[in-house]
């Protein structure tokens, strides 16, 4: 087998400090897979794209707040009989955080996040069908400095 991958990314980040931080990034993948005999092995080559943003912003002197989102998704370039159709697999991931500083050395974070998974085996025939994962979740940590 053969394998050829390439993409290009990016990322910007600002930084007001103490008060606000902010960033965008954004991805694009191609990989290109042969077999032994040199032929396109299709469901094995992909194109890809992900893209991300996040924010902190202090709100008030020990509180901070932040939110973001991440975006991936991709899809094979093996089609289906009528040659449209080709498997697609995605997956969002949001979250919102709040931390609070009790004194300089204690602080509370919780984080409520958001995961959804999706396959599509547009290409494949049944039994392979589409289907979604999804997740919601609740962290609460404490963290001590000494």
């Amino acid at each position: 087998d053969r394998i050829k991958r390439r993409g290009v990314g990016g990322t910007v980040q600002v930084v007001v400090d103490p008060i606000f931080e902010a960033g965008v990034a954004l991805a694009h993948t191609l990989v290109d897979t042969w077999n032994a005999q040199g032929v396109l092995d299709a469901a094995r080559s992909i194109t890809g794209t992900s893209y991300g943003v996040f924010a902190n912003v202090r709100t008030v002197e020990r509180l901070i707040l932040g939110a973001g989102l991440h975006y991936a998704q991709e899809h094979n370039l093996k089609v289906d009989i009528t040659g449209r159709l080709n498997d697609q697999r995605s997956h969002l991931l949001a979250f919102g955080a709040a931390q609070y500083a009790v004194w300089d050395q204690l602080f509370i974070k919780g984080v409520l996040a958001y995961a959804n998974a999706h396959f599509n085996p547009e290409s494949d025939p049944p039994p392979i069908t589409e289907f979604r994962n999804k997740s919601l979740s609740f962290r609460l940590r404490f963290m001590y400095l000494f």
